[in-house]
């Protein structure tokens, strides 16, 4: 009687510190995606400062070759002025057509 308590006791035992091993893997798991997402977050926000100080460049450099292009100019880099203007739409019907 005793060494089946016995028994009993050696298996509720091993099972539960395999349950506390492998809870303890699955935290230590968690852990260390938590710390591999918030170093993957700071790489982008720095690559998002990066990308908006050369997006400033680029609107920089906009703003000053469009404050140098003229009708003149336009016309010498082969522009034509457009004299009339022809829009394109998608008219809407009144009917409509269903079939039963």
């Amino acid at each position: 009687m005793t060494q089946i308590l016995t028994q009993e006791y050696k298996k509720t035992f091993w099972s539960i510190i395999t349950l506390i091993s492998v809870l303890s893997i699955v935290y230590l798991l968690c852990i260390s995606s938590s710390v591999f997402n918030t170093v993957a977050l700071e790489d982008a926000e720095i690559q998002i400062g990066h990308i908006q100080s050369n997006l400033a460049l680029v609107e920089t450099a906009y703003i000053q070759k469009d404050t140098t292009i003229n009708q003149s100019m336009a016309l010498a880099m082969g522009f034509n002025e457009v004299r009339t203007s022809t829009f394109s739409y998608a008219g809407l019907s009144s009917s409509v057509s269903r079939t039963r």
